[in-house]
């Protein structure tokens, strides 16, 4: 957490023990500038030699079509509204004759599992609330 500026001493305590208590549940994750692009590239590497040729294939395919919209970001400055968008565009002109998508195929190649990013040893943040 890099927050300044806090209007009260006490408020600057709690933010301090927040961040402790973050910290100490791995919650907190270390800044870094890598891409989407990057990130999938390596992760792809990583399972290819668990993957059957033809789940390779689709996951390479899945890939290519979250890169072209947005590899460029950096991974953990992506937000919920444009991985929102990025949906949308699957639904309307997803495939590849440029048609839309069924919701159902949208669905299925979504990540279902938020357990998983924990298995590969990518934290997770808790939302806070306001």
């Amino acid at each position: 957490m890099l927050k300044q500026g806090f209007a009260t001493k006490k408020e600057a305590e709690v933010a301090l023990a927040e961040a402790v208590r973050d910290a100490s549940r791995g919650s907190v994750v270390s800044k870094t500038s890598v891409r989407v692009d990057e990130f999938l590239h390596d992760w792809l590497a990583n399972e290819r030699s668990r993957l059957r040729l033809t789940t390779l294939h689709s996951y390479e395919m899945i890939v290519g079509r979250i890169n072209r919209q947005l590899g460029r970001h950096a991974l953990q400055s992506l937000t919920l509204m444009q991985i929102e968008k990025f949906y949308s565009s699957l639904l309307a002109t997803g495939s590849n004759d440029g048609k839309p998508r069924a919701p159902k195929t949208v669905r299925n190649r979504s990540p279902q599992d938020t357990e998983k990013p924990c298995a590969r040893g990518l934290q997770t943040r808790p939302a806070r609330e306001s």
